[in-house]
């Protein structure tokens, strides 16, 4: 709602509607709300993987230290660096 209020609100089925006079859909409304509270904190660090192997199905994760032709290093920093997209060369 308009007004802020989310404990005046009530939902009925996939409406939520406020005695401000809002009216709208339930869920979108939710998601408004929740990404509006998450996007006034600041953006902090989160943890990367170091490093990925590709199984000829998908990348994942691995904890042995040896290199290898199929491996692609990421950077660990938590730096923003052109958006911290696995170090390399493309293909």
């Amino acid at each position: 709602p308009q007004c802020g209020s989310t404990d005046r609100t009530t939902r009925h089925q996939d409406t939520l509607a406020c005695p401000c006079g809002f009216e709208g859909h339930a869920d979108l409304t939710a998601s408004e709300t929740f990404l509006k509270r998450q996007t006034e904190n600041a953006v902090r660090p989160m943890a990367r993987p170091v490093r990925f192997e590709w199984d000829d199905h998908d990348w994942s994760g691995i904890s042995h230290p040896h290199e290898s032709p199929k491996e692609q290093r990421t950077d660990p920093s938590t730096a923003h660096h052109g958006g911290n997209v696995a170090s390399g060369e493309s293909a």
